[in-house]
């Protein structure tokens, strides 16, 4: 076997590959697996529960693939020195029990673990073949909405959810949804025609993976019996599992998302995040519920926000200048946790709408994107 590949071509599928590997020594699910057949380097990479496949030929950067082989080499170390080397070629030979990987006046031995370690890819392989096609979108519109989503998914580690039932987003014909029972998210984007599920621990890499193909216009949707799959190119796809857990769509989905509370008023998520900063500073080590009242009419409406503070008799407060959009002139107040607040304000910037109704006892996050889709976060207010 003789293999000769393109440092840029093999830094620029290394980028592609990483995602889907485990970064522990000495493990098969940290290698990368090389198969070199008919002319054409396959490289695929897993962790058991996500895997990517990716292929270079003469035109992808193969400068010479002659024979056949099997090898592995550990991912984190040979990106590592991949980033490192000087010249514009990087040539393998295989060597018993290692590799041999040399650019120029570089040269190292990796050492390789038997390729018939590496089983994930027989079910993924075959799973990829048999599965049915759902939507093609966007790449980055897929991407975009999992980064925003992703921060109101339920952890195995929150005893608000034993069941396990909110460690997942959901899409489903133009809505993405999660929630970690304080808090739900939407993200609305027309070109997200399509059903999809995945699961807290993949949501990462999957994202990973998209934004790694932020060039590429088109993504595929595929799904099997129990994986789906990203189809990027015939050469490049990314496969996870799909999660048991599925939200409580029926409750969920009832939720409204458009602006139709009693009141919404405008405001700068900069101006929102330093009064919060500043209350933070002087409240009780122990207190972690902020009282807001809304007054004024009009862009000249106040919002005060207050917090109990070290000095009981007299609280920390902050008036911030908003823009009273819709509602009445009344005075409304209301109360909600500091620390959902601070975890839904991270996911937005600029100005933004938040909506309130005595009745409904949420508050409601909403912005619209110069994408043309719109962030939606619901949040549950103190009693």
């Amino acid at each position: 076997m003789e293999l000769i590949v393109e440092k840029d071509a093999l830094k620029a599928a290394l980028s592609t590959l990483s995602p889907s590997t485990k970064n522990k020594e000495g493990m098969i699910t940290a290698c990368l697996l090389f198969e070199v057949s008919g002319g054409v380097l396959t490289l695929r990479a897993s962790d058991r529960l996500v895997y990517t496949s990716l292929q270079l030929g003469e035109d992808d950067g193969i400068v010479k693939a002659d024979g056949t082989a099997r090898f592995t080499i550990e991912e984190a170390r040979f990106s590592q020195w991949v980033s490192n080397v000087m010249e514009d070629e990087v040539r393998f030979v295989q060597d018993g029990q290692s590799v041999q990987v040399s650019c120029g006046s570089f040269s190292s031995p990796f050492p390789s673990q038997d390729p018939d370690l590496f089983t994930a890819n027989a079910v993924f392989e075959k799973q990829y073949q048999d599965a049915e096609t759902l939507f093609t979108t966007d790449a980055n519109s897929l991407m975009e909405a999992i980064s925003f989503v992703k921060r109101f998914v339920s952890t195995k580690d929150d005893h608000n959810d034993p069941r396990g039932e909110f460690q997942t987003t959901e899409l489903h014909d133009g809505t993405f949804y999660a929630t970690n029972a304080h808090l739900i998210g939407f993200l609305l984007d027309a070109s997200l025609q399509g059903t999809l599920r995945i699961g807290q621990e993949q949501l990462g890499q999957v994202e990973a993976f998209l934004k790694r193909q932020s060039d590429v216009a088109p993504v595929e949707v595929l799904e099997s019996e129990s994986l789906s799959f990203l189809k990027v190119t015939d050469e490049i796809w990314f496969g996870f599992v799909k999660p048991k857990a599925e939200l409580p769509m029926s409750q969920i989905s009832k939720l409204p998302t458009d602006l139709g509370e009693d009141e919404h008023f405008e405001v700068e998520q900069s101006a929102l995040k330093a009064a919060i900063g500043a209350l933070k500073a002087t409240a009780e080590e122990t207190e972690t519920r902020i009282t807001a009242t809304l007054t004024g009419a009009g862009e000249n409406g106040i919002l005060t926000l207050q917090m109990r503070s070290v000095k009981k008799n007299k609280p920390a407060q902050v008036d911030l200048r908003v823009n009273r959009v819709a509602g009445t002139d009344e005075t409304q107040t209301f109360s909600f946790g500091i620390g959902g607040f601070k975890q839904t304000l991270a996911a937005f910037d600029g100005t933004l709408t938040l909506a309130y109704t005595d009745k409904s006892g949420y508050l409601k996050f909403h912005q619209v994107q110069e994408t043309g889709s719109t962030k939606v976060v619901i949040m549950s207010l103190a009693r």
